[in-house]
Parts: C-alpha cells; structure tokens; sequence
C-alpha cells in the first residue's frame, strides 16, 4: 500500500498510482508533452484519452480486472469509446458482465447499429433508413455471436424498399435423463454383475404456438 510515480527524462510526470493490498486502485498517465492520456479510478472508472486530450475510451460503473490484471472490464455499468475527433464511436451498457444494449455510430455522428438484448438488433444505411433489422428473442451465443432463438428478420434496400424477410418460429428446450443398465456375466458364467449409467439430454426443437390454445 502506498503511492509511486514515474517521470520522463524532461522531468514531466509519466505515470503515478496509489496501491492498496498490492493492488492499483490510482492510476493516471501522461505522454511526453504533459497531456493526460489515461486515469483510472478503480471500481468506479477508468478514462483513456488521445494525444489531443480529447477522451478515447471510458468505463464507468462497477469495475473488475481481467484474469488478475491491471485491464479493466466492466461488470454493471456503461463502456464508451470516442473518434479522435470528439464524436462517439460505440456504447455499451453491462450487466453481471453481459452486454445488454450497443449502439454504434460513424465519425460523422450517424447511428450505424444499435442493440438491446433481448428485443432487437438495427443496422441502419448511411442515409438513416434500415438496412437489417431483428426483432423477438436475440442471445449472444458461446461464440460471441448474436443469434435469434425465434422472431423475425428483415433486410432493406438503401432506399427503403423490403428485400427479404424471415421468420423463426418459437422453440422449446426439453430436458431430462435416463438410465441404462447392463447386465453381464463372466469367469466362465459363475459370476454376474450390472453396469448403471445416467445419461443426460437437452434438446432444442421448434413449436408453432397458435391464438387461444394452451401448450
């Protein structure tokens, strides 16, 4: 626990942080012309910043290090990132460490992209109008990828003309175990003796749900 600092051979401030429990919880950095490109505020912050002094990245919210490392991620809370020029480039809102909503823009200031898990997804043309659009039960998938478990997609011409649509229908996950034993004998048929193994299983499968009836 304590404080140290870094210095440029100029004499002008690099790097300071205040430790506790051999943890950074301070930490601010400059470059060399004495502009400040990083601060973080462990737990509750952390800010990186272009040469410009214009801010690149920022986290805010409840904070955790990732796989023991001074990196910061966020747990619950909001993630932004900027253009060198001011702009917002994306935003990202967390939740126990899951993303929940995105939006996305171009160095112009012109939403691209936009999320929010679980209802939708929208990619929008350069002129404003939907280019594809998801709407019903979207999820991140183990390969990071947005997926659709049912709802339905729609893709747009620059113009606003409907190209294509699709539609995923409603599934079920059913799941459950079973037994299977297994009876043999042995040494000459004198000695007997049974194998037990459960084997569970877990199935997706579509449904058509229709109006006024009961699953």
């Amino acid at each position: 626990s304590g404080h140290a600092e870094f210095y440029f051979e100029n004499g002008k401030l690099q790097e300071l942080y205040d430790w506790k429990n051999k943890q950074p919880v301070i930490n601010k950095q400059w470059n060399a012309d004495g502009v400040l490109i990083a601060d973080l505020d462990f737990q509750k912050f952390c800010a990186t910043y272009w040469d410009n002094g214009r801010i690149k990245q920022k986290l805010e919210g409840f904070l955790y290090r990732k796989d023991g490392t001074c990196m910061c991620r966020v747990d619950s809370g909001r993630s932004e990132s900027y253009f060198e020029n001011g702009k917002v480039k994306q935003q990202n809102d967390w939740k126990n460490k899951q993303l929940v909503a995105q939006k996305e823009w171009n160095e112009n200031g012109v939403l691209v992209k936009e999320l929010e898990l679980p209802k939708f997804f929208k990619e929008y043309w350069k002129n404003g109008k939907p280019k594809n659009v998801i709407a019903g039960n979207l999820y991140i998938n183990n390969q990071g990828e947005l997926a659709l478990e049912s709802g339905r997609e729609e893709f747009y011409s620059e113009n606003g003309t409907i190209l294509a649509q699709s539609e995923k229908k409603d599934k079920i996950t059913i799941e459950g175990s079973f037994d299977v034993n297994i009876w043999y004998s042995y040494d000459n048929d004198s000695k007997t003796t049974v194998i037990n193994k459960r084997i569970d299983y877990n199935e997706i499968v579509n449904v058509k749900t229709k109006e006024d009836v009961d699953l």
